[in-house]
């Protein structure tokens, strides 16, 4: 078994990287100026009159809109949104997008933002914003909508929500990630043994809410579940560090916080040099990158003579399959799985109806927010219901389709609301979706 893992292992660290998104708001001040005229369009609140935005066969006629989307790098998970929005989307909405090389940073979000100024984007779409806030006002200054993959509240980021730029935000909620890492460590530690943990809380000291949600998550259930207490009670300042932290704790349970992800300088031989210490059996990965860890992990495997159980947030396709694939060698035990296209087709949804005179926006004239669930994976069986969906090539496989861009646009749905628009995303159910 071991030597079939370190295989597999091997074919798959060769595999493109998997990535994380993070974004973390900073103090701006929201922009004063007024998305350009041509982009200026009737918004929809809770309850009120239809739309007078535009036709579909308006839309096609009329001038192509040109969408910007900003990644962290052009890996698998994006690759399959590419293909997505180009050979899905883009032909069925008259829309062109250009997308970013590596953005690592908030100064090359901007650079890519000003590339897409430059070349009449109508719309900029980020996954990876170090600065919501300032972006939003910059797409204002230049006549743009915008739409983030985050999970801010109005509450804490009201000058982001109130700018006349912001469409809005669509991501998978934090709360729902977090109660299924909980079911995989339960699970992972509910041998009664005692096991020693290593949390990779990657960009939790950047401030990205997901890891260090999940993060925080992970330490309550490891308390709960071996009945200890921890020197801090400040989880949230031990998930976000910097530098790595043992977690002391009264049952002398050795968990560790290991900040930081694959791409990083060191990451991998930080990694390598946990695991040979031979003091973990339980990996838990805040992010979609997991095959970089495979080998690393048969090794320390093979070192300790024992298996290590590992968790991770995962994208529907290949990379998936070959780590849950064979029920007698799981490579990864727990894939808290995003819904995969459903996230980027609604940021599309948001965007085009802003762009086509159908802005959603809530009571209080704000940009909305939607979150989707997440898939929990720990058997073979349950990992092959997502087998067929997103796939590169099959325009018949992705989790969004043709219908259900009908329901959350303007153009083909003049009565969308922001409310039936909210109820069509957070309605994203695996069994539904496997079964049409």
């Amino acid at each position: 078994m071991k030597n079939l893992k370190k295989a597999l292992a091997v074919i798959l660290s060769g595999a493109v990287m998997l990535t994380s998104a993070a974004c973390s708001g900073g103090e701006t001040t929201t922009a004063k100026a007024a998305v350009q005229a041509a982009q200026t369009s009737d918004t929809q609140t809770t309850g009120a009159p239809a739309f007078s935005g535009m036709t579909k066969e308006e839309a096609d006629a009329a001038e192509t809109i040109k969408i910007g989307v900003a990644i962290a790098s052009m890996n698998a998970e994006y690759l399959g949104v590419q293909d997505f929005l180009d050979n899905y989307v883009g032909s069925m909405y008259n829309v062109e997008f250009m997308y970013s090389e590596s953005v690592l940073d908030l100064e090359d979000e901007v650079a890519f933002l000003e590339n897409c100024v430059a070349s009449g984007c109508k719309g900029f779409m980020s996954f990876l914003s170090y600065d919501c806030e300032q972006i939003a006002d910059r797409c204002a200054q230049n006549g743009m909508y915008y739409v983030a993959n985050v999970q801010y509240k109005e509450e804490e980021y009201p000058d982001l929500f109130a700018n006349e730029a912001f469409a809005g935000t669509a991501g998978v909620g934090n709360a729902g990630k977090a109660e299924k890492y909980i079911i995989a460590i339960n699970d992972f530690i509910s041998d009664g043994e005692e096991h020693g943990i290593l949390i990779c809380s990657a960009l939790a000291p950047q401030g990205n809410e997901q890891h260090t949600e999940c993060g925080v998550a992970v330490l309550e259930a490891i308390a709960d579940a071996y009945d200890l207490t921890y020197e801090t009670s400040d989880l949230t300042s031990v998930i976000q560090s910097p530098a790595t932290v043992d977690v002391k704790n009264d049952k002398n349970i050795n968990v560790t916080v290991y900040p930081g992800i694959p791409k990083y300088d060191g990451w991998l031989s930080g990694f390598s040099t946990l695991l040979m210490s031979e003091k973990y059996d339980i990996v838990i990965n805040s992010t979609t990158m997991y095959t970089e860890l495979f080998t690393i992990i048969g090794d320390a495997e093979a070192a300790m003579k024992k298996d290590i159980k590992v968790a991770s947030m995962a994208v529907v396709g290949s990379d998936l399959k070959n780590a849950m694939g064979d029920p007698d060698n799981l490579l990864l035990n727990a894939a808290v799985i995003k819904p995969g296209t459903w996230v980027p087709g609604t940021m599309f949804a948001l965007l085009y109806n802003a762009c086509t005179g159908y802005l959603l926006r809530t009571p209080e004239n704000n940009g909305i927010r939607v979150l989707a669930n997440s898939w929990l994976a720990m058997t073979t069986e349950e990992m092959l219901a997502t087998e067929r969906l997103d796939k590169i090539g099959d325009n018949s496989s992705w989790v969004m389709q043709k219908e259900d861009l009908e329901k959350m646009t303007g153009v083909t749905n003049p009565e969308l609301t922001a409310d039936s628009f909210k109820e069509i995303y957070e309605n994203c159910d695996l069994a539904d979706i496997v079964s049409r």
